[in-house]
């Protein structure tokens, strides 16, 4: 009976890990996927959209909101975070 129990106490507490492992794996991929698009406008070359000015940085701004807010619901619907 203590063995049983010791045992769920333990995969639950490994269940829990695994759970809040997942949710910082997503985060991080986030953060990584915006960090190769800051990486990429921050390199020292001309392009016609580096032109743009204030309404590019909130157009880029606006779209990588939008790529973090479907991964979200995405992963949340897939049950992964």
């Amino acid at each position: 009976l203590v063995n049983g129990s010791f045992e769920l106490f333990t995969t639950r507490t490994a269940e829990a890990t695994n759970d809040l492992v997942r949710r910082l794996t997503f985060v991080t991929v986030m953060l990584g996927v915006i960090g190769a698009v800051a990486g990429v406008f921050g390199m020292n070359f001309e392009t016609p959209y580096t032109q743009t000015g204030v309404i590019g940085f909130w157009v880029v701004i606006g779209a990588l909101g939008a790529f973090i807010g479907i991964a979200a619901g995405l992963a949340r619907r897939r049950g992964w975070i």
